[in-house]
């Protein structure tokens, strides 16, 4: 459990080093809100997730973890 927590951590701070960069990344919007729905931070990932709706509408990939 550890050890996915280690990697968790460091996703987190990778996907929000992205975002300091370009705060409409939606990549980075959607792997973060993935990283919350996979830790049960699920307000977290909801709100994540619509970000990442919002930053490419299109996203296929994105629209569909989200439930669009």
């Amino acid at each position: 459990v550890q050890t996915k927590r280690g990697v968790h951590d460091l996703a987190q701070q990778a996907c929000r080093m992205v975002l300091d960069e370009e705060p409409n990344n939606a990549e980075a919007f959607f792997a973060l809100g993935q990283i919350m729905h996979e830790t049960d931070n699920f307000d977290a990932a909801l709100e994540l997730l619509e970000k990442a709706v919002a930053a490419d509408p299109e996203n296929a990939e994105v629209r569909n973890f989200y439930g669009v």
